[in-house]
């Protein structure tokens, strides 16, 4: 599998499941590509963070130290 077919699987996993044979194989891929395994940490992390984002109802924008936390979640993993 390619890496621009594992990371559309990444993003594909945070809004949906993916059936059994996906996960297989971007799984499968993850194995062995170090760059698709970061793409998937810092997919994760951002999702995470633009989910608590959304649960601020009027926030539209990221405050000095929500902007450090992501650079530094980001830069650890």
């Amino acid at each position: 599998m390619s890496c621009e077919k594992t990371s559309y699987l990444i993003e594909k996993r945070e809004l949906s499941k993916l059936s059994l044979g996906e996960k297989f194989s971007m799984q499968f891929h993850l194995l062995w590509c170090k760059l698709c395994q970061k793409y998937s940490s810092d997919s994760k992390i951002l999702g995470k963070i633009l989910k608590a984002l959304h649960k601020h109802e009027g926030h539209s924008h990221l405050s000095a130290s929500e902007k450090e936390e992501m650079k530094k979640k980001l830069a650890s993993s």
